[in-house]
């Protein structure tokens, strides 16, 4: 989807910023989309010095999306932190 990519856990996780949209896509090692009904997750950039968070639910096959409250650098510095149905906690940064 053209975004930057990071591990975290036993997935890829692919953010694409558009102005105010986070979409964050995640697969697996094997590049299968993972499908992420009952998911959620946390994004937290640094934004013009500032930490933003940005919740994230699911909105698609294998994509969660949130909205911030300012524009989203096109290569945010950061993490997202993933929480799956069963409650495991994965983390993926991006620098």
């Amino acid at each position: 989807n053209g975004g930057a990519q990071a591990d975290a856990g036993s997935f890829h996780v692919e953010i694409v910023p558009e102005g105010t949209t986070l979409q964050v896509f995640l697969r697996d090692h094997s590049d299968k989309a993972v499908v992420v009904n009952g998911f959620k997750g946390t994004a937290v950039f640094v934004i013009d010095g500032k930490p933003q968070r940005i919740p994230l639910t699911p909105a698609g096959e294998n994509k969660l999306t949130g909205t911030s409250t300012i524009s989203i650098p096109s290569q945010p510095k950061g993490a997202v932190q993933i929480t799956t149905p069963a409650g495991s906690t994965v983390q993926a940064k991006f620098n």
